[in-house]
């Protein structure tokens, strides 16, 4: 594996390059940060460990886009919120399988009533709805789980800006971040400084199985010196 600086010198010539030319297999949402990917010759498919060994790298497009973190389905999954009176069925179709999509900023309830909550005494945050009488608890995650998931992919963070142009890409600057502050972790997605975007459905009507496109963990970049003690630009 490479040295922290020799992957370091490979950002800043991908950095310094200029423009990159996209081709058809850097399409979608995602073809920027493949293309990144491609070109730093690392993996990106695996959502548990970091892209290059010790550094996890994110491709962050404009200030106002959240960046995803990490994915971690509560307890127990999202069939307790598919099954719940506030999922829908797409165009209000009958003939189309439940599905619940909608970002959850701490205790703030959001279009459909859902909100967090932290508990100290079983430390758990967990899902709740406005609209519910008598209160009960939806998905939860552990104040152990989410600091482990947390430490274990984003112990040491490269994010880089990229701008897209056409059948263009340029990247930087970048930002590198370490030494998290796990503890904290827990109580910004309690108090909303990391949302909770939910997007999952049932695969077909008369299956059980759900199609989760994967319970994501999201944050402002400017929040991000908030979860670690150090960083350094690129």
């Amino acid at each position: 594996m490479i040295t922290d600086a020799e992957f370091f010198s490979r950002v800043k010539e991908v950095i310094n390059a200029g423009d990159w030319e996209l081709e058809k297999s850097h399409g979608g949402t995602g073809g920027v940060g493949k293309l990144l990917e491609e070109l730093l010759g690392i993996d990106g498919g695996n959502f548990d460990t970091p892209d290059h060994g010790r550094w996890e790298v994110k491709t962050h497009t404009g200030t106002s886009t959240l960046l995803t973190l990490f994915h971690k389905t509560g307890s127990p999954n999202m069939s307790c919120i598919l099954e719940s009176d506030y999922s829908y069925r797409p165009n209000d179709d009958p003939t189309k399988p439940l599905s619940y999509r909608n970002t959850v900023y701490g205790k703030t309830p959001n279009s459909h009533g859902f909100f967090a909550e932290s508990d100290r005494n079983q430390n758990k945050v967990t899902l709740f709805n406005i609209n519910d009488e008598p209160r009960k608890p939806y998905s939860s995650w552990g104040y152990d789980d989410l600091m482990t998931a947390f430490s274990y992919k984003l112990r040491r963070l490269l994010v880089v800006q990229a701008i897209k142009r056409g059948g263009t890409a340029s990247f930087g600057p970048a930002t590198a971040y370490s030494d998290p502050y796990l503890s904290r972790f827990p109580d910004m997605v309690a108090d909303g400084t990391v949302a909770i975007d939910l997007d999952a459905k049932y695969k077909r009507l008369d299956s059980s199985a759900i199609r989760d496109h994967g319970t994501k963990f999201r944050i402002a970049t400017g929040n991000l010196p908030k979860l670690y003690q150090n960083q350094r630009t690129l």
